[in-house]
């Protein structure tokens, strides 16, 4: 049998443990190796340069001991799933997307829970990867955590643009390993409303989106930046590793 695909976790120095417990969940539903990613960019260093301060030096050891942190929640939750580690000096949103390119599966957590300061300077993840990941892409609320219920599998649609085949598949693929529904729901003309709601309920296990082609009346925009209770999956069009899951 072949080796699937893994699951990419991107791990942001806020340690958002919504993340680690989704993609360490998903890479053992997969049977997956889960790889714990983590990726530093080094400011100007005049100041410490000046002085002798080794700054890559310096970021290179807090992302490894942060990766280190990372595998051992992951051997705690789940012992079985597999786990690499990847520390790569570049923007997040950068290296997710070259990430997507490989797994079946990437997972972030959203922009809001980043201070602003570290979203001016290292970019907007979540939002960069819903528009550019070459796999579907899953942000998680820093606070996460499954519920004993799980929750249905809820799919976003607009009337005007029929969903793409992947989406359903990403959607029915999910629902069968969780044993739930899933529900197809129209946003319609009320779309901002409509997306505010699913993304709060706690009744959604997870909301499924396909990627716009349309990126300037996307609905996308209004998801990734309303506060959400669940993880919400991106899924880019008839994405190959949809049908490998």
């Amino acid at each position: 049998m072949p080796t699937p695909p893994p699951v990419s976790a991107g791990i942001g120095p806020d340690e958002a443990p919504g993340v680690l417990r989704y993609a360490t969940m998903e890479a053992a539903r997969r049977g997956a190796t889960l790889r714990l990613v983590h990726a530093y960019t080094v400011p100007p260093a005049t100041v410490g340069a000046m002085y002798g301060y080794d700054f890559p030096a310096s970021f290179r050891e807090a992302g490894q001991q942060l990766l280190d942190r990372s595998a051992a929640i992951v051997s705690h939750l789940e012992p079985e799933v597999r786990v690499e580690q990847v520390l790569v000096r570049g923007t997040p949103a950068r290296t997710m997307e070259d990430e997507s390119r490989l797994a079946q599966l990437v997972v972030v957590g959203g922009d809001t829970d980043k201070p602003l300061l570290m979203r001016l300077y290292e970019g907007r993840t979540a939002s960069h990867l819903a528009r550019n990941a070459h796999c579907p892409a899953v942000i998680v609320p820093a606070d996460w955590s499954a519920t004993p219920v799980g929750g249905d599998v809820l799919v976003l649609v607009d009337h005007h643009q029929p969903p793409d085949e992947a989406t359903i598949d990403f959607a029915a693929a999910h629902a069968r390993r969780l044993r739930c529904e899933v529900i197809v729901v129209d946003i319609g003309p009320r779309a901002r409303q409509v997306v505010h709601d699913a993304a709060a309920t706690d009744e959604s296990g997870l909301v499924v989106v396909g990627r716009d082609s349309h990126p300037g009346r996307s609905h996308l925009a209004h998801l990734l930046d309303a506060p959400t209770s669940c993880p919400i999956a991106v899924v880019p069009p008839s994405a190959p590793s949809v049908r490998r899951t």
